[in-house]
């Protein structure tokens, strides 16, 4: 079986969600899974400061569309209708073929105090 990850947020600014899939790369590199394929796609090259388990490999789906698009419409057709899609960063790709997974940030519903009244109001 061939799980596809989204992983924009390892080749742009490294936050809390890069930090988050590059946990669960190593974790898939340690345990056990249906997978006998693990795919990264991003729209460039991730760094080589990340290391990928020998299951997992990154496939580059460049594109000059904006980050949002990419993720909309590059990613759903670099995967194709293959096994399982994961998407770590908030985005469902509208056009996927696929079962999709989508991981979603609680922290505006678990610390609202956190945020400032744009970021929980401009949705």
């Amino acid at each position: 079986m061939i799980l596809g990850i989204n992983g924009i947020r390892l080749v742009s600014d490294r936050s809390g969600v890069a930090r988050c899939i590059e946990a669960v790369l190593k974790c898939m590199g340690e345990m056990d899974h249906p997978f006998h394929d693990i795919r990264v796609y991003t729209p460039k090259p991730i760094p080589d400061d990340i290391v990928l388990p020998p299951c997992a490999r990154n496939i580059v789906a460049p594109s000059s569309l904006p980050p949002g698009l990419w993720e909309q419409i590059t990613l759903p057709r670099a995967h194709g209708d293959r096994d399982v899609l994961f998407c770590p960063s908030y985005i469902m790709p509208i056009m996927a073929r696929c079962p999709t997974l989508l991981a979603h940030h609680g922290s505006y519903e678990g610390y609202p105090q956190a945020f400032s009244w744009w970021t929980l109001n401009k949705a």
